[in-house]
């Protein structure tokens, strides 16, 4: 579990020609607070009954596109929503056998894999199980050198596993 978030209202929705109920997400709009925080463009603003668990390790289920193997120990970055940070591989867990359906104990992913992971990111993240939320419940990994996009994933167990109870 990731630091407190700071709590607060919302007090207007503005654009370029005046104040607004509502914005769609396409919109580009100024959010005045009712308090003095430190929120900025990336960052995250959701309701209070419904805000996304603040966590700097995230369980991810990934599809990996890479020809080099995905393994514990690797570094990439981590894109998700609009923040990019350092990610760490902290374990392979599983690979889907495709056949089966299921998922089996891995060690690693090769190219086009789906499988389990565990992710330790440098900034903490405001993310989602995918069941919940596929826009803050997904995420993609780029290759720190050459910057090519080498997999992408959701939060949260695997959407074929059942849903654990809870």
């Amino acid at each position: 579990m990731g630091p407190p978030t700071p709590a607060t209202r919302v007090a207007s929705v503005e654009a370029d020609d005046g104040p607004l109920e509502e914005a769609p997400a396409s919109l580009s709009v100024t959010v005045r607070l009712d308090d003095e925080l430190d929120v900025s463009r990336r960052d995250l603003i959701a309701a209070a009954d419904g805000a996304p668990e603040v966590a700097r390790e995230l369980l991810a289920t990934v599809c990996w596109f890479a020809d080099t193997a995905l393994r514990a120990g690797d570094r990439y970055r981590l894109k998700h929503t609009s923040r990019v940070t350092p990610a760490l591989v902290g374990a392979v867990e599983a690979r889907l056998d495709p056949r089966s359906l299921d998922f089996e104990p891995a060690g690693e992913l090769g190219r086009n894999d789906i499988g389990v992971a565990r992710l330790v990111v440098g900034t903490p993240l405001a993310a989602d199980p995918c069941r919940a939320n596929r826009v803050t419940g997904s995420f993609v990994l780029i290759d720190e050198h050459s910057q090519a996009t080498v997999a992408a994933g959701t939060a949260g167990p695997p959407l074929l596993a059942p849903v654990e109870p809870g």
